[in-house]
């Protein structure tokens, strides 16, 4: 396991989206979070980004967001 980092997520809301889904991905994934946009986050964690991409994609059904 890669030691932690700190990691920006944006996500492109498109559609309506649940926001404790995302919230709860995020959750699993980071060891300590913090929004500070509607649609911004910043992790400290120690997961991958792909591992990040897949909680964050499917259980909030969004088509796009960056890291």
């Amino acid at each position: 396991m890669r030691p932690p980092r700190y990691v920006h997520v944006a996500v492109n809301y498109t559609q309506v989206v649940d926001l404790q889904a995302v919230q709860q991905a995020i959750e699993l994934e980071a060891v300590d979070w913090m929004r500070y946009a509607p649609n911004c986050y910043i992790l400290w964690t120690a997961s991958e980004l792909t591992t990040i991409a897949g909680r964050l994609l499917v259980p909030a059904s969004l088509s796009r967001f960056s890291c």
